[in-house]
């Protein structure tokens, strides 16, 4: 992502995902590349900003992100930036 407002991204990352998790089943694969593309620097610019999903934030959307992930990406050690925020709203959303 080039230089955004992270404060009014958190904010509303939320309606992001759950916009993301709708596109989800476009059957367009350019489309579904480019959307991965721009969640990976969501969740990496999440992770750097130290945000934690809400619970219902993550239940409605890391479902249909680990459909659409290859499975070749989803271990922690190839794919560093989806894993912290993954693994975080787990363990925050557990302490709540």
């Amino acid at each position: 992502m080039c230089e955004v407002d992270s404060e009014a991204t958190l904010t509303n990352i939320d309606l992001i995902l759950k916009w993301h998790t709708l596109r989800f089943f476009d059957t367009n694969t350019t489309v579904l590349m480019k959307q991965l593309e721009y969640l990976q620097a969501l969740l990496s610019m999440a992770a750097t900003e130290r945000y934690h999903l809400h619970e219902f934030e993550a239940v409605s959307f890391i479902p249909y992100l680990i459909n659409k992930v290859p499975v070749d990406l989803l271990s922690v050690s190839t794919c560093p930036t989806v894993s912290p925020v993954v693994i975080n709203s787990q363990l925050h959303s557990s302490h709540c």
